[in-house]
């Protein structure tokens, strides 16, 4: 074996030449070059890669599911969220109200129907919110009783009436004849009685009679002598008349039974009882076959209302009252529709204050009335800001929005879907409305409260009223 190392290469291997000159690569070329792995990494490192791989896709499929977690989440926390109602500040239409006050919806108009007089109700055609036109009969007692009264005084009106005319149309001529013939008949008896008694006389003095003949003689002789007086003033009388004192009092006596019949007409009047005014029947106190008598206490058969014609009765505070007028603008708005709001106008304001509530009585007249409206009704009356009012306006929200927290009072503004808690400065109260000094802008929606107390953040569903409707500035 030859040492010789250039004997031993085969022959058919060629010596290595020298490299090459190499070209230079361009940069995208030597972009993708940089990109390649090494020989032992294309051969001995395909586990790093693929472990690279699957934590790179968990990591992906772990954010994907955590994105539509969140989303889920998110739904759950609207779909849970409480349902709440929210007006946007600013347009609270209590910034057209200058003063708000509670009462009640009154008729105008109501009377008390009673009965005036005795006996049993025979009928009452009438029920609870019945509606009755002026005139109808809404009671009758029976009136058997009277009719016989006022029969018995129109007998006596007739009685009286006769004697009356009796005196004076004086007597008639056939008793001035009489009258006369009397004076004559007894002028003759006594002419007769008067001889006979001279007769006895002188038969007396010689003792020709009895003294008891004489005595009868005598007697007669006086009566006939009384008779012939009689007589003779009575045709005095005849012929003078009757005199003015007796006529008087025959008079009086018929206007006396003229009296009498006007009240025997009036009790059988009372025994009816019909409806003065177009109304409605409010109460029914009584029933038919029911007895009335006058020792019964009844206030009222029924209770008559005209409710076409309605007025909210209300107090103003005496601090307040200086700041409206009659005939200022106002409107009314039911406990039972508070989406209904009526037109009114300031009525009557009641000249004396209440010393112990500090109040002055007001009513105010509900201009179109409806029959939505009943006696009674809780209601409350909002005196409407002029247009001409000089009085800073001040924007109000409801107070069932606004809470105590450490002393301050705070709200609660929508912010997405999310209620964020607010400081407020607060000014006075109207009734359930209450100003807002400072703390929120112009838009923001303020949520109110509703059965839970919110939390700051916590998610919500808000709907926003339409605060606009309602009051407005008036001219």
């Amino acid at each position: 074996m030859d040492d010789n190392p250039a004997e031993s290469t085969p022959k058919n291997m060629a010596e290595p030449s020298s490299p090459a000159p190499v070209a230079p690569l361009d940069p995208i070329s030597e972009r993708l070059r940089s990109l390649q792995l090494e020989t032992k990494e294309r051969r001995g490192g395909g586990g790093i890669r693929w472990g690279r791989l699957l934590t790179l896709l968990l990591l992906i499929g772990l954010g994907v599911g955590g994105y539509f977690g969140w989303e889920q989440y998110q739904k759950d926390l609207v779909a849970k969220a409480p349902s709440l109602e929210g007006i946007k500040f600013g347009e609270r239409a209590g910034s057209g109200i200058l003063l708000e006050v509670g009462g009640y919806v009154v008729p105008r108009t109501k009377v008390q129907i009673s009965p005036q007089g005795a006996g049993m109700i025979v009928s009452l055609p009438i029920e609870e919110g019945q509606k009755v036109k002026k005139g109808d009969l809404l009671c009758k007692l029976d009136d058997s009783a009277a009719q016989a009264e006022l029969l018995r005084a129109q007998a006596t009106l007739v009685q009286q009436q006769a004697s009356l005319d009796q005196l004076v149309n004086g007597p008639l001529p056939e008793e001035f004849l009489k009258a006369k013939a009397s004076v004559e008949s007894a002028g003759a008896q006594f002419e007769l009685t008067r001889l006979e008694f001279e007769r006895v006389s002188k038969l007396r003095d010689s003792n020709g009679i009895s003294q008891s003949d004489y005595q009868k003689s005598e007697a007669a002789f006086i009566n006939a002598q009384q008779q012939k007086i009689i007589a003779e003033l009575n045709l005095k009388i005849i012929e003078k008349g009757t005199r003015p004192e007796q006529i008087a009092a025959a008079k009086a006596m018929v206007e006396q039974a003229k009296g009498a019949i006007k009240s025997s007409q009036v009790n059988l009047n009372n025994s009816s009882m019909f409806a003065p005014f177009d109304g409605v029947i409010l109460e029914k106190n009584a029933q038919q076959g029911e007895l009335i008598l006058p020792t019964t206490v009844i206030k009222s058969l029924c209770v008559l209302a005209e409710m076409g014609n309605l007025e909210a009765e209300v107090d103003i505070q005496e601090r307040e009252v200086g700041r409206v007028k009659v005939g200022h603008p106002c409107q009314v708005i039911p406990d039972a529709y508070p989406d209904r709001v009526y037109k009114a106008e300031l009525a009557r304001v009641q000249p004396q204050v209440n010393r112990q509530r500090g109040v002055v009585p007001a009513k105010v007249r509900i201009i179109e009335p409806d029959d939505l409206l009943l006696a009674d009704m809780n209601c409350r009356v909002q005196f409407l800001r002029r247009a001409d009012s000089t009085e800073k306006v001040t924007p109000t929200v409801p107070s069932r929005a606004i809470s105590t927290q450490d002393n301050a009072s705070v709200v609660y503004i929508l912010d997405g879907n999310f209620a964020r808690q607010r400081k407020v400065a607060v000014g006075k109260t109207i009734t359930d409305e209450v100003e807002i000094v400072d703390g929120l802008k112009q838009g923001e929606v303020v949520i109110l409260a509703g059965e839970k107390p919110l939390v700051d953040g916590q998610n919500v569903k808000v709907e926003v009223l339409d605060e606009k409707k309602g009051a407005q500035a008036q001219p």
